[in-house]
């Protein structure tokens, strides 16, 4: 049984892209640009707009999710915390609703903003608790939680996917 956590290959994953673009922006404005004032201020704030919603959401899911690591099986998600185990079982699960963007969605091939890279699993349970299960721990998630038998699934197709929008 695997347990999903957060690791350093995470975090580089969903922030490749804006680091990358970065570097891109970098190396044109020095290479072809010259650094010239205004291809500066485009460019900075082209940069600006796909990174500041993607580290909003990158530190929200990470606040979140610190300190907590899961493991999934066909019947039951188990929540590590530092001294806790908890065990919830399917039926425990009342439904499991997929917030994503549909850019990410499998034969899409294109993502324009780091901000779609992130999505998270929120699992509402019969007791009224609910679970949050963040792209920081599981970048994979739909094959992770492929693995569950009889959870009735919803998907929410947004391009911005903070915790508190419901």
């Amino acid at each position: 049984m695997e347990r999903h956590k957060y690791s350093f290959i995470n975090h580089f994953y969903l922030l490749f892209k804006p680091l990358f673009l970065l570097i891109l922006i970098t190396s044109v404005l020095y290479y072809w640009l010259n650094f010239e004032k205004y291809a500066i201020v485009i460019l900075g704030i082209c940069f600006l707009v796909d990174f500041l919603p993607a580290m909003y959401l990158h530190l929200e899911y990470w606040y979140k999710n610190r300190g907590e690591e899961y493991a999934v099986t066909e019947n039951e998600i188990i929540r590590y915390t530092e001294d806790l185990e908890e065990v919830f079982k399917v039926e425990e699960i009342e439904n499991c609703i997929v917030y994503r963007s549909a850019s990410v969605d499998p034969g899409s091939w294109i993502v324009i903003l780091s901000m779609e890279q992130y999505n998270y699993a929120r699992f509402l349970l019969r007791s009224g608790d609910e679970l949050i299960i963040t792209c920081l721990l599981m970048p994979k998630m739909d094959r992770v939680l492929a693995q569950l038998k009889g959870v009735q699934f919803e998907r929410k197709k947004r391009g911005f996917n903070p915790l508190w929008w419901r």
